[in-house]
């Protein structure tokens, strides 16, 4: 429930600067830093170099389900904002499948890859070279 009231209070309030100052004023909640903390832990919200909470919409970040072709070139398609090419270098360590959370590059269709919220995989099986 105060996880919904935060990403509620902070979509509705736009243009007032989230920092955890002025959260604690608006929310009476003895362990807000500690919501706070799996929040983003979780994903569900995003702080940025000023210290400011943000929903994953208001940080420009995109959530979705990633396809990986053979060349290994990463794509992401979102209903509301088109389609996302992820190179290779910027997958991080997310495979086929996987849930993810990417940040588009500034005026392009561009991404990489800034968190892994769900495995497609729970168990994987193989061999490692490190020739």
């Amino acid at each position: 429930m105060e996880k919904e009231q935060i990403i509620n209070y902070l979509k509705q309030t736009p243009h007032i600067k989230h920092t955890l100052c002025e959260m604690k004023r608006f929310f009476k909640i003895d362990k807000l830093n500690k919501i706070l903390l799996e929040m983003k832990k979780e994903h569900l919200i995003f702080q940025n170099a000023k210290k400011e909470f943000l929903t994953i919409e208001q940080a420009g970040m995109i959530v979705g389900k990633l396809s990986i072709n053979r060349s290994g070139m990463g794509f992401i398609d979102d209903e509301k904002k088109g389609s996302y090419k992820i190179d290779q270098k910027d997958l991080q360590t997310a495979m086929n499948g996987d849930i993810v959370v990417i940040q588009r590059f500034k005026k392009s269709f561009w991404a990489k890859v800034i968190a892994i919220k769900q495995r497609a995989l729970d168990k994987l099986v193989g061999t490692i070279d490190t020739s």
